[in-house]
């Protein structure tokens, strides 16, 4: 006989045919975090409520997300490295390919993070340890994962490019796994070469310790996935910047631009969410009129209940100005483009230029105002706000707005006040 759990985690996954998860799996997984059957019917009801299920591309997506997070947490199977979020796409599918299935590649705590939050709606901290202080909620992830016995990930490969935190962490966790570190320069003449040489020595010390060897092949082979993701992404962005057509729901749209941070096992599946979603999204159905466009750092599809509620105001979330960059005269070659995937992102590059590149795609996407601020605690992300407000108002006439919170949740604001975002929405009339 079935426990209530099984008997829930089936009716959410009877919203997402495509996924291959059993109820049992997806109860485990669930457990993992102490949830149980009353937490995934609600996640269910979230779900439906939150994404635009009716296109096959955005379930496939949420069924990659579940389906990656419950295979990394349940132990067995190849080795886990897991990998940092941000990483260079081009240079962990190369190793993946390389490693032909005797080590697994995965940002699992991504992709733990994206059930406990955006699907289970879950918003207290990873653990109470932390409660002290802000942190980054994706390295308590990391930490937890590394830490528990019944995972216990073989490396621990991290990128310091734009959180100092990021690699901090993966050096305290050296005794849990074997941890490798590429710090990143922040600025200096030939940044990117820089950048290239780095990582290149990163991935030679990795393979030499995992035992696998680098070929032209597995380099051709990541550039190619990057490509398809980069188009796929740009592709996504013409399609929701249209005036005539509505657009993804914020949630499914955060969570498909959330694809440039993840490394999953399996990538061409990925891949052809992405490119399935763009096909759907050409015959989408007229826009509603008198409604406004708010472009965002990052959509806050972790924030389920926020997003809701923008859109009940009669705003559609776009952006995300995360995902921009500037890759004019950008190096060739595996490390040339991975070093640019984390030196020229709009975060990483001086303010004047994130700057340039958020007001252009917010007024080429009609929006009204930009909207920042859940990642204020960051040491760079957050102290760059006032400038940025400046230089975005003063220089090229864009809105600026603030939504206090914490994206990854780990005890900074983990609720959204809805009369924070209905005075926002309200700020958009004036």
């Amino acid at each position: 006989m079935l426990s209530d759990t099984e008997k829930a985690a089936g009716e959410f996954l009877s919203l997402l045919p495509e996924c291959s998860l059993s109820p049992a799996h997806l109860a485990a997984l669930a457990a993992r975090f102490e949830l149980g059957g009353a937490e995934l019917r609600r996640g269910a009801r979230g779900l439906g409520q939150a994404h635009d299920l009716s296109y096959a591309g955005v379930r496939r997506l949420a069924a990659l997300c579940l389906e990656e997070a419950a295979d990394a947490l349940a132990g067995g199977g190849p080795p886990l490295c897991e990998v940092s979020v941000p990483a260079p796409q081009c240079l962990i599918a190369a190793l993946s390919h390389a490693a032909g299935g005797r080590w697994r590649f995965v940002s699992s705590a991504l992709y733990a993070q994206i059930f406990l939050r955006a699907f289970m709606q879950q918003s207290g901290p990873v653990d109470f340890t932390s409660c002290p202080k802000r942190r980054c909620g994706l390295n308590r992830m990391r930490e937890r994962i590394c830490l528990d016995g019944a995972v216990a990930p073989g490396a621990l490969l991290s990128f310091g490019a734009l959180c100092d935190e990021c690699v901090k962490t993966g050096e305290a966790l050296s005794g849990a796994a074997r941890a490798f570190a590429c710090t990143l320069p922040k600025s200096g003449p030939r940044r990117s070469e820089r950048a290239a040489a780095l990582l290149e020595g990163t991935a030679s010390e990795l393979c030499a310790a995992l035992g696998i060897r680098l070929a032209g092949s597995d380099a051709d082979y990541g550039l190619e996935i990057q490509s398809r993701l980069a188009r796929a992404g740009a592709r996504l962005g013409l399609l929701s910047a249209r005036a005539s057509r509505r657009p993804l729901r914020a949630c499914s749209l955060g969570l498909a631009q959330a694809a440039q941070l993840m490394c999953p096992s399996r990538w061409e599946p990925l891949c052809e969410a992405l490119e399935l979603l763009c096909g759907e999204l050409e015959a989408a159905p007229a826009a509603e009129p008198g409604r406004k466009r708010l472009y965002c750092f990052l959509i806050p599809f972790t924030r389920p209940e926020a997003a809701l509620r923008f859109e009940e105001n009669g705003v559609d979330l776009l952006g995300s100005a995360a995902f921009l960059a500037d890759m004019r005269g950008a190096p060739g070659g595996l490390y040339g483009r991975a070093a640019a995937a984390l030196t020229r992102c709009a975060p990483a590059l001086p303010v004047p230029d994130e700057c340039r590149l958020i007001a252009r795609a917010a007024k080429g996407m009609g929006c009204a105002a930009y909207l920042s601020g859940f990642f204020a605690f960051d040491r760079r992300m957050g102290s760059v706000l006032p400038m940025q407000r400046r230089i975005l108002e003063g220089e090229y006439g864009l809105r600026t707005l603030n939504l206090d919170g914490d994206f990854w949740c780990e005890n900074g604001a983990p609720h959204i006040q809805a009369g924070r975002v209905d005075a926002i929405c309200a700020l958009l009339s004036e």
